[in-house]
């Protein structure tokens, strides 16, 4: 029988590793002004996908009050595909010069936060 100190070692390590592993990164790529209000984003997307079970499985465009104004559902693992990414287009229906990208995946929920500048990755976009 192991000691209850060794006990709650092996406990807090065995959950801080669940944490932390697999984290979902994301960056954002390109924005395409399609014209009027509408515009397209893409978005790279990083993480571990172990299969169906554990998968990145959504990310999330938000405004600087982090107010979700767009989600792009990613329906399936991306095992052997690293990083990959996916687009999402939207009408814009106020003005935004920031905003911020975050990625959901199926087990530990959010990963990471990127913060984009929306004129940056439009004049980008245009080289």
């Amino acid at each position: 029988m192991l000691p209850l100190k060794s006990l709650i070692t092996a406990i807090i390590l065995l959950n801080s590793s669940c944490l932390f592993a697999g984290e979902v990164l994301v960056n954002c790529e390109k924005v395409l002004h399609r014209g009027g209000d509408l515009y397209t984003f893409y978005i790279s997307v990083s993480h571990e996908d172990e299969g169906w079970e554990h998968y990145a499985n959504r990310f999330e465009l938000l405004n600087e009050e982090k107010q979700i104004f767009a989600t792009r559902v990613l329906r399936h693992p991306h095992v052997n595909q690293q990083s990959f990414t996916r687009d999402i287009t939207i009408m814009l229906k106020q003005p935004i010069s920031e905003f911020i990208v975050r990625a959901h995946d199926s087990v530990h929920g959010y990963g990471s936060e990127t913060q984009c500048n929306l004129q940056e990755l439009l004049n980008h976009a245009k080289n």
